[in-house]
C-alpha cells in the first residue's frame, strides 16, 4: 500500500497527473469495479508505480474510511466558525 500512498502524493502535487487521473476515471461509476482497478493499474504503471489489484483496493478502502471519519483543519474551521472559503465570499446564494 506504500506505493499507492506515494502515487497519491505524486498525483496531488502534479497537475498533469491529476488531469490524466481524471481522464482515467472518467465514467468509472458506469463500469465494473474490476475494470476500474484495471484502469488504475495502467495509470499507476504509466506514472512509474507497479501496484497490484489488492494494493489498490486496500488503499481505496483506507482512504474512504479516513474520509468518513476525519475532517481537515479547514473543514473544521468552516463548520465551527461558519466560515466560507474566500473564493466563495462574493457569491450570492439567493
Amino acid at each position: 500500500m506504500e506505493k499507492m500512498k506515494a502515487l497519491y502524493e505524486k498525483v496531488a502535487k502534479d497537475s498533469k497527473l491529476q488531469e490524466q487521473f481524471i481522464e482515467t476515471m472518467k465514467d468509472a461509476e458506469k463500469v465494473a469495479e474490476d475494470a476500474v482497478i484495471e484502469k488504475l493499474m495502467v495509470f499507476a504503471k504509466e506514472a512509474g508505480y507497479d501496484v497490484t489489484p489488492d494494493e489498490i483496493q486496500a488503499f481505496l478502502k483506507a482512504l474512504s474510511e479516513k474520509q468518513k471519519k476525519e475532517l481537515s483543519d479547514s473543514e473544521l474551521d468552516m463548520v465551527a466558525g461558519g466560515k466560507m472559503p474566500s473564493a466563495y465570499r462574493n457569491i450570492k446564494f439567493y
